[in-house]
């Protein structure tokens, strides 16, 4: 749906409420770092927001990104597409009424890029997960008032998990000792009261000679009321 010096998709969102509406968002050709999976330098770097029509192939509305320039990396719509959610590679949530076309407020929870987010069940906050590491949850109704901080799972943590879950890390090629790991985030989703982190448990740096570590894991958190 994009041209010209946003050439690259770097999210999509169907209007669960107008099949045919969908939000996109897009970014310049360095967006295809992004392929890579591994930590963006997106720094200054502008993208565009939009809303297109299936039935006529036509953008419908151009949503402005405030503060500027940043790129739009996920997209969210509420229960009935009257509100969008997006993630930026400033660091910044943005939330817009789609039935206007306009940004209702915007803060910054994040000091890297975000790569995931959703509303929770009741849509009264907003969850993110962050290439800072973090797993934020975010009132909606105060801007930039964050309610809760859910931790990733630290070294010790996973150590202390004990067979068979570090034997398994460890026939992949992810030894607990000596070894860095870190969880990059890669996908959320909300069921009732509990939500999913889904993303990478990396080693950093990789063993000398060795392929870099990747294992997909998922991670379970329940939902903290304010």
């Amino acid at each position: 749906p994009d041209e010209g010096p946003f050439p690259w998709v770097t999210a999509l969102a169907c209007n669960p409420h107008e099949k045919h509406i969908f939000a996109y968002a897009a970014g310049p050709s360095a967006c295809a770092a992004l392929l890579g999976g591994g930590p963006l330098n997106l720094k200054g770097l502008g993208g565009r927001l939009g809303l297109f029509d299936l039935r006529t192939r036509r953008c419908v509305a151009a949503l402005r990104l405030e503060p500027a320039p940043a790129v739009v990396l996920c997209l969210r719509f509420n229960h009935n597409g009257t509100l969008l959610l997006t993630g930026g590679s400033d660091g910044y949530l943005r939330l817009y009424d789609t039935t206007v076309a306009s940004q209702l407020m915007g803060w910054r929870p994040h000091t890297g890029p975000v790569r995931a987010i959703c509303f929770t069940a009741d849509e009264t906050a907003a969850l993110s997960l962050g290439d800072d590491g973090q797993v934020l949850q975010s009132t909606l109704h105060q801007v930039g008032q964050r309610c809760f901080s859910y931790s990733c799972p630290s070294l010790t943590a996973f150590r202390a998990l004990g067979e068979p879950f570090t034997g398994w890390l460890e026939r992949h090629g992810a030894a607990l000792e000596g070894d860095e790991l870190r969880f990059m985030p890669t996908a959320l989703e909300v069921q009732g009261d509990y939500f999913v982190a889904g993303g990478l448990l990396t080693k950093s740096p990789p063993s000398a000679g060795k392929e870099p570590v990747a294992i997909p894991l998922a991670l379970i958190y329940r939902c903290r009321n304010p």
